[in-house]
Formats: structure tokens, sequence, C-alpha cells
């Protein structure tokens, strides 16, 4: 499972978690116990543990003390992740400022952030993704419109600072699965369906060439499948029901974009009277030890590939485990000491 390209190498899987909404002091917008950080021990049996990440995103005033955005994690890349907060009117100027929201590149590991103004945005009728340009030597961001519809696409490179509409697309040919994104190559990973033909595709953003690139299918895939990560490399999740079996396959793909490269990884039976949580289970992580990591409604599950047992084990949690008692945002990240300035 290791990674072509080299940069996972030796990093640590997390999780961050945010829970609940910002709240704005006469002062600033600072996290109040919202934004937490899920540490895996990758090669042990050692608990994850949750703690708390004290973070300032924006600042605000007086005015906008009653405001409670939701911070959403859009993407992630070499320990970056990339949030979008929806502002209260006129944070940033004056009545005729239509500046709505903030991009944040946070590192949770250094805690070290840095905010993108936008203007026109639009929370759910975009997906977002950030990923490395090796041409260049710096990490982008890009906006695409989630349905297909005529819109620009935009991209931020961090190196300049600004943004700028792509001419690629006439209109944007792709309706995009705006729940299952994945960070492989360096590059963001979303299922989506052609707006033309009606075929699903595996696509990303290669943030070198500025432009949308698609991935095969696995030939059993048939039409179908949960993306994941695999150490760096893209993994594929399919689901199988039976009457009292179901079989999660899982997927990775060992060279990117070669369709011969995918292979089989491992069959996950599953004894569906004992375990009814099947539609809510999403391939999270696969870990250095052979363990992959499910989200399974609002908790998170292993399972070992290496063992002859093949049952889901739920994660066992110190620190503050009560964040996950209830609903909230997560998004997988490795440790690392990227500047978002860099």
């Amino acid at each position: 499972m290791a990674d072509q390209t080299g940069v996972l190498d030796g990093y640590k899987h997390n999780t961050l978690i945010v829970k609940g909404r910002l709240s704005f002091s006469s002062y600033s917008a600072v996290d109040e116990g919202i934004f937490h950080s899920m540490v895996y021990e990758e090669e042990t049996e050692t608990p994850a543990v949750i703690q708390r990440l004290p973070l300032q995103l924006i600042s605000g005033s007086p005015d906008e003390r009653s405001w409670c955005p939701r911070p959403r994690l859009r993407s992630s890349c070499d320990g970056l992740v990339l949030i979008t907060v929806e502002h209260p009117p006129h944070i940033d100027g004056d009545d005729n400022d239509d500046t709505t929201a903030s991009a944040i590149i946070l590192n949770p590991c250094t805690r070290e952030t840095r905010r993108i103004p936008l203007k026109r945005f639009d929370d759910f009728g975009e997906v977002w993704g950030i990923g490395y340009d090796h041409l260049n030597s710096c990490h982008k961001v890009v906006r695409a419109p989630a349905q297909g519809r005529y819109s620009p696409v935009r991209v931020l490179s961090l190196k300049t600072n600004s943004w700028k509409n792509t001419t690629t697309y006439t209109g944007f040919p792709y309706r995009i699965d705006t729940h299952n994104q994945v960070t492989a190559n360096r590059c963001p990973h979303w299922m989506a369906r052609d707006s033309n033909t009606r075929q699903r595709h595996i696509i990303y953003f290669d943030a070198s060439e500025e432009d949308f690139r698609t991935v095969p299918l696995p030939t059993q895939a048939k039409d179908r499948g949960i993306l994941y990560g695999v150490g760096g490399n893209l993994g594929l999740c399919m689901i199988d029901k039976g009457e009292e079996k179901d079989v999660i396959t899982l997927w990775w793909m060992k060279e990117h974009g070669v369709e011969e490269s995918w292979a089989r990884l491992h069959d996950v039976v599953i004894d569906t009277v004992n375990f009814d949580s099947l539609d809510s289970s999403i391939p999270w992580c696969a870990l250095k030890n052979g363990k992959v990591v499910f989200k399974v409604g609002m908790t998170f599950h292993s399972y070992d590939t290496q063992s002859d047992d093949q049952t889901f084990k739920k994660f066992d949690i110190t620190g503050q485990s009560n964040v996950l008692s209830s609903s909230y945002d997560a998004i997988p990240y490795i440790e690392t000491l990227v500047s978002p300035f860099q």
C-alpha cells in the first residue's frame, strides 16, 4: 500500500472533527470546543485519542456576535484541510460588499491558518478540493459546479493568492456526488455522472493542468462504488447485498489512472442479521497495520484484513469521545508541517 509519491510515508492518519457552530464574540470568531482531532495509533492496539483544537478562524465585530455559522470541511491534501465558513452580512465591508464567506486553509498539526476571502458563494451548489501542482510546486484550490450547470470552474493558487476562471468548459459536464470525495495521488477525487452520456466516472482535479480528468472504474464495479484512501492511493468500495449476507469488496489502484492496476484488496462478508448499519457505512481510510477504518453512522469501526476474524470492531477511543455522540462533520488528514502559506 505504499504511496507512489512518497509524500505520505511515515505520516500518521488522523481525522479532523467539527461539531456544532462557531460563536462570534466582540473580538473574534473563536472556536468554543467544536474542532477536534482524532489520532490513530496505526501500528499498535492503543486507543484512538480525540483532542480539542483551540483555533481562531475569522475576525468579527459586536454586530455579528449572535451569528453562528457551521464550518464545512471540504478537502485535505498533504496535511492541509480546506474549510469554508459562511459570514454574517457585511462582515468584511460595507453594505455594497458581496463577500459572503471565507475559505480557510488549516494545518491541524501546526494549527496554522490562512484565510481566502470569497465572493458569490454557493454553499451547496459547488464542490471544493485542494490538490498539489507538482509543476509549480504549490497547492491549488478548485471550486466547481456540482450539478453540471453552465458555471465556471474557479481555481486559486496559494502561491499567487488569486482566483481565476478556467476556460476548459462552456458547461461543466459532470454531476458530482458531493458526499464522496477523497484525496489520492495528491489530487481530490469524486464519483460523478456525465451529464450527457449518464455514464459514471471517477473524476479528479489535476492541479498542474488545472483541468478535470477521469479514472476508469474496475470492470466489476458495475457503475457504482464509494471512494476511500489507501495509503495515499485511490481506493474503491463496492457493496453487494444479499438476503442473509452482504459483501463489501475493497479495491485499490496501484498506479494512478491505469485501469489494469486496480487490485482486489479484500472481501468483507457481513452477517446482516447482526449488522444493520451497512447503508450508513463509509470506508474512511486504510491504515499501515492492515486495518480499514469505517465510519458507521456517528461512530468509527475497524476491520482487520489480515485476521480470520471477519468482524467489525468499534474503535476504542479515549479523550473527548463524547464529541461522537451526536451530529458532526469529519475529514481524514495526515500529520505534516506543511504551511498553508507555502
